[in-house]
């Protein structure tokens, strides 16, 4: 039991009678008056924020990387079509299709459009290739022109 000065007079008190005052109940008043804890608050704020940033930028770098790897699969499979170009379409985009399945791509992309047409730089044939690939409720398109080299052995794109 603890003990309690009163009058002068020392005596014992029961747990009931030697409590701490508490802070509640308290009016409406002196609780909008009050500030503790909005620093938690602030901090649990910004805590989010800070983590609903780092998500959004992790979602950028994923659509990123996606648009990068169609881009990549789409020019492989155009490469691939052009080293079959000279047998047709049909070989040309077979062989696209081959090297998306190998690539692995067959997984996430699909080919949508093959197709030969004469490239108007070198007046050969050419394969241009449309890939199709979704994320999320989005769709990402790869797309990529190829073609055998000239009889001359040299590109004259870019010149």
């Amino acid at each position: 039991n603890a003990v309690r000065a009163g009058d002068g007079m020392m005596t014992t008190a029961t747990p009931l009678q030697h409590r701490p005052a508490t802070r509640f109940p308290r009016s409406q008043a002196q609780l909008l008056a009050d500030e503790c804890g909005v620093a938690t608050v602030w901090a649990a704020c910004a805590c989010a924020a800070i983590i609903t940033l780092v998500c959004l930028l992790l979602v950028g770098i994923s659509a990123v990387q996606a648009r990068h790897e169609t881009a990549g699969w789409a020019d492989g499979a155009a490469l691939a079509a052009a080293a079959q170009v000279r047998e047709g379409e049909p070989a040309a985009c077979q062989a696209a299709a081959t090297y998306l399945a190998r690539a692995g791509g067959a997984q996430t992309a699909t080919v949508e459009q093959c197709g030969v047409f004469t490239h108007p730089d070198t007046q050969m044939p050419a394969v241009r290739v449309i890939l199709r690939r979704a994320f999320g409720r989005f769709t990402i398109v790869g797309r990529a022109c190829a073609g055998p080299l000239p009889p001359g052995g040299t590109s004259t794109a870019g010149s």
